[in-house]
């Protein structure tokens, strides 16, 4: 069976912690293998010796020895110590041992080597000073809130901005009741709330006020600092004063409205224009008993009501820079149709048309060349000794090879005279759409098979624009 002093013997020996035990002469009588490894000295160079010499070679014993408070509480007593001759940091504890009277007569000496604690310490006492800095330095508002919602800290763009003499004035105060005006404060509350809830807040708009009252709009951001078991601390909320933002914004969208006001304006009184022009050639027509001359002035009126009806468009639209080609062709092709008392329903009108977002520079002279080709088609195409089982116009507008568009209206009619070059041909309406064609930048293709068809291809401006 083990004695007490086998026990006791095996617990020094297991012990991770430097233990040594020293009479009232301060004299190491007793010490376990750790606290040899500890002064990097055998047993028997260290019993006998007086343990401020181990500890850190000085001949008298330290200042901030704890052994002194010890002996006037007679209570156990610690410090943190560094060694300058051991490199090292330890927690020293001193416990000690009495007699049957009461009396001290020995002491028992725990070191704890801390060095790895103090340098992972120290590395957090520099990370967290850092994170401070910048806390303190940002550009922007910044704030700890409690989770009952006091100030617990600010950095100075925040203090300076809601104009405070310093941070000290707005710590521990109610953060809704101090930065909010009464207008924002449902809102703050209701934010507070979902901060609780979820941790988080992205990108919400508020109003603060100032010390002197002043309003000012910002941008609320928050997020959560949690401790190591997951629970909520408290909350570290950023602030973007975007006031001049705000103001410069709003000026745009009234100096926008306005522009977008103006040129709907100038689309209006354009397309009034062009049908009081319009109306002068009808009236002219009219007085006219020529037939040829009469047909030129009506045939000039189709050509400024598909200009009419490209300002129609845009000043209806809430884009007032570009058409869809899909309606404003139809709206067209409808006019033509009806213009020379033809039903759709006698000659079909099949459209293949792209969603494409048109700019006006090119709506136009598309409109004028489908009024051209769509009136010599209806007039011309499909006389009354040709036979075909459905006559057929079919206008085509699409994207093809990124940024061109292939634009074409054929039909399968009688079709043209092969001795006709229309590039030589005296016809206005052709020469018109070769104009036309060239004010586009695109070039014309005539195809004689199953009737007629005119392909034109130019670039797309508004998608090389974006390029």
């Amino acid at each position: 069976m083990l004695n007490i002093d086998q026990i006791f013997d095996a617990i020094l020996k297991a012990c991770n912690d430097a233990i040594f035990i020293t009479n009232q002469k301060r004299k190491i009588v007793l010490v376990n293998p750790a606290a040899e490894k500890l002064f990097s000295l055998k047993r028997d160079k260290i019993i006998g010796r007086e343990c401020h010499k181990i500890l850190y070679g000085q001949k008298i014993p330290h200042k901030a020895c704890p052994l002194q408070n010890m002996l006037k509480t007679k209570q156990k007593n610690f410090m943190e110590i560094y060694l300058d001759k051991h490199n090292k940091w330890l927690r020293w504890t001193i416990i000690p041992i009495f007699d049957p009277h009461g009396n001290i007569i020995y002491f028992l000496h725990d070191a704890s080597d801390i060095t790895k604690l103090k340098i992972q310490a120290d590395i957090i006492k520099k990370e967290r000073f850092k994170l401070l800095e910048l806390f303190e330095n940002l550009p922007l508002m910044a704030y700890s809130i409690s989770r009952d919602g006091k100030i617990l800290d600010c950095n100075v763009t925040a203090w300076r901005t809601l104009e405070y003499k310093n941070k000290a004035e707005l710590l521990n105060k109610s953060l809704i009741k101090t930065i909010y005006p009464y207008s924002s404060r449902a809102k703050a509350k209701k934010l507070f709330k979902i901060w609780k809830k979820y941790g988080k807040i992205k990108n919400e708009e508020l109003q603060v006020i100032t010390k002197k009252g002043k309003i000012l709009d910002v941008l609320l951001n928050v997020d959560t600092i949690y401790d190591h078991t997951g629970k909520s601390l408290y909350s570290i909320s950023t602030q973007i004063d975007y006031t001049e933002r705000k103001k410069l914004l709003e000026n745009v969208k009234t100096a926008l409205s306005e522009k977008e006001t103006l040129l709907k304006e100038i689309h209006h009184r354009v397309k009034n224009n062009l049908q009081i022009i319009s109306s002068l050639l009808n009236l002219q027509a009219v007085n006219i008993n020529d037939p040829q001359i009469r047909r030129h002035l009506f045939d000039s009126q189709n050509r400024i009501k598909s200009m009419v009806l490209v300002h129609e468009k845009l000043y209806e639209s809430e884009d007032l820079a570009h058409i869809q080609p899909r309606e404003y062709f139809g709206t067209l092709a409808k006019f033509v149709y009806s213009f020379y008392g033809i039903k759709m329903s006698q000659i079909v009108l099949e459209l293949d048309i792209d969603d494409i977002l048109t700019e006006i520079d090119t709506a136009i002279p598309c409109g004028l060349i489908v009024n051209e080709l769509l009136s010599n088609a209806l007039k011309y195409a499909f006389p009354s000794d040709f036979a075909v089982k459905k006559p057929v116009i079919h206008i085509t507008f699409r994207r093809v090879d990124n940024n061109k568009i292939l634009f074409r209206i054929s039909d399968n009619g009688i079709g043209l005279s092969e001795s006709l070059d229309i590039k030589n041909t005296k016809t206005l309406g052709l020469q018109l759409v070769y104009a036309l064609a060239k004010q586009l930048n695109g070039q014309v293709k005539l195809d004689r098979k199953h009737g007629t068809g005119i392909t034109i291809i130019f670039k797309d401006t508004k998608e090389e624009k974006r390029n």
